[in-house]
């Protein structure tokens, strides 16, 4: 991707903790692994150049979820759209 896109400014936006994981057999396996898979990411953009990381903080228990605990609600979308403009504005 960088080199078809050398000016491009990647960013790593990530993976959001969730009040319920639906399907999981264990909740907190999942919640793990989209720990490390967050770290992953964010290590892998820092070294391919020009990039930006956005840790949301947002988690589960403050109410920006809807009711089926998987999906943001109407706040949670307004933070979450915060969280992208800062990014690119800081970049532009």
């Amino acid at each position: 991707m960088r080199a078809a896109f050398p000016l491009v400014v990647l960013v790593w936006v990530d993976i959001l903790q969730r009040r319920q994981w639906l399907g999981a057999v264990n909740p907190k396996a999942i919640e793990e692994k989209r720990k490390r898979l967050n770290r992953l990411g964010r290590h892998i953009f820092k070294t391919t150049g020009v990039s930006d990381t956005i840790i949301c903080d947002m988690n589960a228990s403050e109410g920006f979820f809807g009711q089926d605990g998987v999906h943001l609600n109407d706040l949670g979308k307004e933070f979450y759209n915060d969280y992208l403009r800062d990014s690119i504005i800081k970049h532009d």
